[in-house]
């Protein structure tokens, strides 16, 4: 998978396949879910997630080098917001924050083009 032969097709198996190693194990499979995701278009959402299963394993060093250099100011809050919310996720919850947590948005959808393999 680490070949793309034509970068003009978008593959989103291999963002998914990607944010799959990383969610294993970050600090094994950052090089092999790089190169997954080399050659593919808007792979922003995919390093999002890196830097989410770095915080998850407590490495909050390593979630924040995942941001790239030139970005926005707001892309660059996006990745602290994912930093702090899978830091979040490897801690247990106290009781008095259940109110907030159901008002929480969960999971946000993202459009996945979907590409005809058969075609």
């Amino acid at each position: 998978m680490n070949r793309l032969d034509n970068t003009a097709v978008f593959q989103p198996n291999r963002h998914q396949v990607a944010m799959a190693l990383m969610y294993l194990d970050p600090e094994k499979n950052s090089g092999e879910a790089y190169r997954t995701i080399k050659n593919s278009s808007n792979k922003f959402e995919a390093i999002w997630r890196f830097t989410n299963a770095y915080a998850i394993n407590g490495n909050l060093y390593k979630a924040q080098q995942q941001a790239p250099n030139l970005i926005s100011a707001g892309d660059k809050a996006g990745f602290l917001e994912s930093t702090v919310r899978g830091f979040n996720l490897s801690k247990t919850k106290k009781k008095e924050w259940d109110k907030f947590k159901n008002n929480e948005l969960i999971f946000s959808r993202r459009f996945l083009p979907y590409v005809n393999d058969n075609e």
